[in-house]
């Protein structure tokens, strides 16, 4: 398994780019690497390492620039995360995370389930688990019929059906669904079926994904059944829709929720929403008037700040947040102010949790601009004034807007702020840098 190795070398444009090299001559910024595990610790004293799951208590900066963050209070931390499948025991059927109803199952890596014959009962196998956040969900199986035509995955209570599609494990395969879920199941070579669901709900509902026996293409998980067969069952995965693109792998092997398979899925600081954020020394940019942000972000809620320069009471500074100021939700926002505000942002708030993107936002005082791109397109500029001065010298804030709620909570993946302008080859081979380590597009 990979644990947080990250190559800082990146093909872009026939060369291999380096952030490093933005910050060549002395340029004020940083960099936050959160693919790379090495350069963070649980404590903010910099004498533990961190682990996957583990709190981050300081964070190295890698412009050389020695603006390292972090977090001296331990439940303020945030925490060091590469989970994307919310099942546990994925390879391993036989564990008790896996509850069985009126079968039988044998195996681990394929857990064969086997009906028992007739019964009043209903026939499932089921693991628990609760929505972190709203939105729409994928739930995907390998299936395989060993003599069970129809079986069925369900998603909701445990009695009433709130989400289910069955699926016939014969010929090319065919897929019914129930209760408002769109499925999809498609035959492969070796005889399998890959059987997924999509479905929308709210968070924090206590829900479960249940295997069950149906007897017919259209039945629903019924209080009991004729069907005497038995089918295998590999490859769980219960994710966000938006993560099973093929941006990523569309299966994480997973065994508890501090180990699982890292190869291919992209490591990132997870917080809470609620009392988690980073924060650096005074960071000083007072001998620039121009900045550029890149953040590679996954908001799981708006509002938030993603990157706060001392913002609320301060004059020369700069906020990147994870909503909109004039459309409030759905979207982000730049702000950047001499001893003027201006902003940037998009004019339709389309940018609905959860979602991943590559974030940037450019500030320039002496020229005044203020530009917002997101996954490598320019969403929204303005030239109104923002007045005079420099950046200031104060601190950096992470997830949080100068600690005033509402906190952010997502997930970033990187972060770079450069205290100078770019050209647009520059911004660009840092785009490309930074989605190559979040995977937004």
């Amino acid at each position: 398994m990979r644990r947080g190795l990250s190559r800082h070398n990146n093909r872009s444009g026939g060369n291999y780019f380096n952030p490093l090299s933005l910050f060549a001559g002395g340029v004020q910024g940083v960099w936050y690497d959160d693919s790379l595990t090495s350069s963070m610790y649980q404590d903010s004293a910099g004498t533990i390492p961190a682990a996957l799951e583990s709190p981050v208590g300081k964070q190295l900066d890698l412009s050389g620039n020695n603006n390292h963050r972090t977090q001296a209070t331990s439940a303020n931390r945030p925490t060091l995360s590469a989970r994307y499948n919310l099942l546990t025991k994925t390879e391993d059927f036989s564990d008790a995370a896996w509850i069985v109803t009126a079968c039988t199952k044998s195996g681990t890596t394929v857990g064969t389930v086997v009906a028992l014959g007739p019964t009043s009962t209903r026939r499932n196998i089921t693991e628990l688990f609760t929505i972190p956040s709203a939105g729409t969900w994928k739930v995907s199986f390998l299936l395989t019929n060993i003599s069970q035509r129809y079986v069925q995955i369900y998603f909701g209570g445990v009695v009433a059906v709130a989400f289910a599609c069955t699926f016939d494990l014969t010929g090319a395969g065919a897929v019914s669904n129930i209760g408002g879920a769109i499925g999809a199941i498609s035959l492969n070579l070796n005889g399998t079926y890959s059987c997924s669901m999509v479905f929308t709900t709210v968070a924090g509902e206590a829900t479960n994904v249940v295997i069950a026996f149906v007897d017919t293409s259209n039945a629903v998980r019924a209080a009991s059944s004729t069907s005497t067969g038995s089918f295998s069952i590999s490859k769980p995965d219960f994710r966000a829709s938006n993560q099973s693109t093929g941006l990523i792998p569309t299966y994480q092997y997973v065994d508890t929720s501090s180990v699982y398979d890292t190869a291919g899925f992209p490591q990132y600081i997870k917080y809470n929403g609620s009392n988690t954020y980073l924060v650096t020394a005074a960071v000083n940019f007072s001998s620039t008037a121009q900045i550029v942000v890149f953040s590679g972000i996954r908001k799981l809620a708006n509002y938030g700040g993603i990157v706060d320069a001392s913002y609320s009471g301060n004059l020369n500074t700069f906020l990147l947040l994870a909503s909109g100021i004039a459309t409030e939700l759905n979207s982000y926002s730049f702000l950047s102010k001499g001893t003027v505000l201006a902003l940037a942002e998009p004019p339709v708030a389309i940018y609905t949790p959860p979602i991943t993107n590559v974030l940037t936002g450019l500030g320039n005082i002496s020229a005044p601009s203020v530009t917002l791109r997101i996954n490598g397109a320019q969403v929204s500029s303005s030239t109104a004034t923002q007045g005079t001065g420099n950046f200031s010298n104060l601190p950096l804030y992470f997830g949080s807007r100068q600690l005033v709620a509402p906190f952010l909570n997502g997930q970033e993946f990187q972060t770079i702020i450069v205290g100078k302008l770019l050209t647009t080859a520059e911004i660009t081979a840092t785009e490309t840098y930074v989605n190559s380590k979040t995977k937004a597009y």
